[in-house]
């Protein structure tokens, strides 16, 4: 089914925040979402489009995840990769349930 599809790539990308000028140059790596949704769009048409998802996902009620910053972003990343990969060896699959214990 096509529409699970788009929900997993909603689910598993975040966006981070940034101006216009800072997503120019982090090159729009900052619309995840986007880009998982419309790997063919090219990337300078991605702030526009998040507009569109943003309102299909309210309307939907869908998450449409997003950190506050590019620091966020990648502290959030590093804190999962250390505990995933050092710390929490056992859980190898973690469950939806098991990453929101925090």
């Amino acid at each position: 089914n096509r529409s699970n599809w788009y929900i997993s790539q909603l689910d598993s990308s975040v966006n981070f925040k940034g101006t216009r000028l800072q997503s120019v140059f982090w090159g729009h790596l900052n619309y995840q979402i986007e880009h998982h949704l419309y790997p063919d769009i090219p990337s300078h048409r991605y702030p526009d489009i998040a507009r569109e998802v943003q309102a299909v996902c309210r309307q939907y009620n869908l998450p449409y995840k997003v950190n506050a910053s590019w620091g966020q972003a990648i502290r959030k990343y590093l804190t999962l990769f250390w505990r995933f990969s050092f710390k929490d060896a056992r859980h190898p699959f973690p469950t939806q349930a098991y990453l929101e214990r925090e």
